[in-house]
């Protein structure tokens, strides 16, 4: 009997629990409640557009070639990109801060050593390719006005070279090259007072500039060689007044070094708003372009199709989609860039010089234009860098004079992402940090879709480079 009413107990007690269930089950939330208060101006709603861009191409005048990490010389000939060349100069100093001759040094002999961190290849078969090399002394300063690629002319260094014989490197770590007496015997003959004063050696001595030729009959390929600065050095032997030979060491490639580079771009690698490719080069050659005019041009007719005139848009995400067709040979993409990102025109200080930097998105974008083998698409965010041209447009729509600069005009750039990691013996934890900049030292190239590229014919896909806004409207 006691076990029967435990059962009818147990079951009241589940009947208790689950009844009340299905009453609240079908309850519904009216989440409208209040809706009809709120003006209909004053309702945020958040809508997407997407508007084809008017890319063309276009050739920078001059980039900053100066470099704190890497002297670069060498050259690659590609049979569409044609021939790209860097040189390099650098100042000397000495390795001692202490450097005495004495009274009448005798001079021996004087050879560069240069020691090559690394080395980028055309091709497989480029590797251990001669490279013949000239050495010469500098005759104007490496000042802070020589700053871009075409800052170095040959006005700029005595017409013979210092380094003996014909020097040939073959891509090894290390090439050493033997120099001419006159160099060598100039600075044995330098006061202690220009040795005592770093920026007096500096000035008194200018420093060197190392190139490469480029052979007549190369058809394609070629080799770059990179040295990470402080690590290569010039050496000169000389007998002192007690009559002991002596060697004394000086740094080549301290601090910074100028790498000049020249790009053979020809007129079939420019294109314009109608073109269905467009390429993009490494160092100062050919990048796709977007004039300040001709995004504002865009903007303002996206606003002007859309009624939005009177309104204030606020962009919560804009984005460029460039998208590539995949080369015939696959092995080219090897050569496109890892990354590619807007860069503009900035004025770097009060005397109006201009030197390219990346948009500043860049810092806090969500895309930052990292090639998509699968998809086929770079896409970069660009979020500010939009919300300014727009709302230049909408003023000028309002009738205000233009207010659009060199600063508005976008160029694309091959981009380099820098890891650094760091470590910490508290709970063994390690960490990595990426930064990116406008890469200015590395070879590659690429072809992006124009704008006169045509839809994919199977699935409707547009492949034209275009720029997705994601915006909320409000009222003036």
């Amino acid at each position: 009997m006691i076990k029967f009413y435990q059962k009818t107990i147990n079951k009241l007690l589940v009947c208790i629990v689950i009844f009340p269930l299905f009453f609240s089950s079908c309850i519904e939330a009216d989440r409208t409640l209040g809706d009809n208060l709120i003006p209909d101006n004053q309702k945020l709603k958040v809508e997407v557009d997407t508007l084809n861009i008017p890319l063309s191409s276009n050739i920078p005048d001059s980039i900053q070639a100066i470099s704190s990490s890497s002297l670069i010389f060498g050259y690659i000939k590609d049979p569409k990109f044609g021939l790209t060349k860097v040189s390099t100069a650098s100042i000397l100093l000495p390795a001692s801060d202490s450097v005495k001759f004495g009274d009448n040094p005798i001079y021996q002999s004087s050879y560069l050593e240069l020691n090559i961190d690394s080395n980028y290849n055309y091709d497989d078969n480029d590797e251990g390719k001669a490279q013949n090399l000239y050495v010469y002394r500098l005759k104007s300063d490496l000042d802070s006005t020589r700053v871009f690629n075409s800052s170095l002319t040959q006005d700029d260094f005595y017409p013979n070279p210092i380094s003996l014989g014909s020097p040939v490197y073959y891509g090894g770590s290390s090439i050493k090259i033997y120099l001419d007496d006159t160099f060598g015997k100039d600075l044995l003959e330098y006061t202690q007072d220009d040795y005592d004063d770093a920026q007096d050696f500096v000035d008194k001595s200018k420093g060197l500039y190392i190139t490469t030729d480029t052979p007549d009959n190369l058809e394609t390929g070629g080799r770059l060689n990179f040295i990470s600065l402080n690590t290569s050095f010039l050496y000169i032997n000389y007998t002192n007044s007690a009559g002991k030979d002596t060697l004394e060491k000086y740094y080549f490639g301290t601090s910074y070094a100028l790498n000049v580079s020249e790009n053979d771009t020809s007129e079939e690698l420019l294109g314009d708003e109608t073109s269905p490719e467009l390429n993009i080069d490494c160092f100062a050659g050919v990048k796709p372009y977007l004039s300040g005019e001709a995004f504002s041009q865009t903007m303002k007719d996206w606003i002007i199709s859309k009624g939005y005139s009177d309104k204030t848009i606020l962009l919560s995400r804009a984005y460029l989609k460039l998208p590539f067709t995949a080369p015939e040979d696959l092995d080219e993409l090897d050569k496109y860039p890892s990354y590619i990102y807007p860069a503009h025109y900035q004025y770097a200080s009060a005397d109006s010089t201009k030197y390219f930097y990346s948009i500043e998105d860049l810092n806090t974008a969500s895309y930052v234009g990292q090639i998509d083998r699968s998809s086929m698409n770079y896409i970069c965010d660009i979020t500010s860098f939009a919300q300014t041209i727009l709302d230049k447009t909408l003023n000028i729509i309002e009738g205000d004079e233009s207010d659009l600069d060199i600063t508005d005009n976008m160029w694309i750039f091959p981009l380099k992402a820098t890891t650094t990691s760091s470590s910490s013996s508290y709970y063994y934890s390690s960490s990595s940090t990426t930064t990116y900049s406008i890469d200015l030292t590395n070879y590659s190239h690429g072809t992006i879709n124009g704008a006169g590229a045509s839809n994919n014919t199977e699935t409707g896909e547009n492949l034209k480079p275009t720029l997705t806004l994601v915006y909320t409207l409000l009222d003036k």
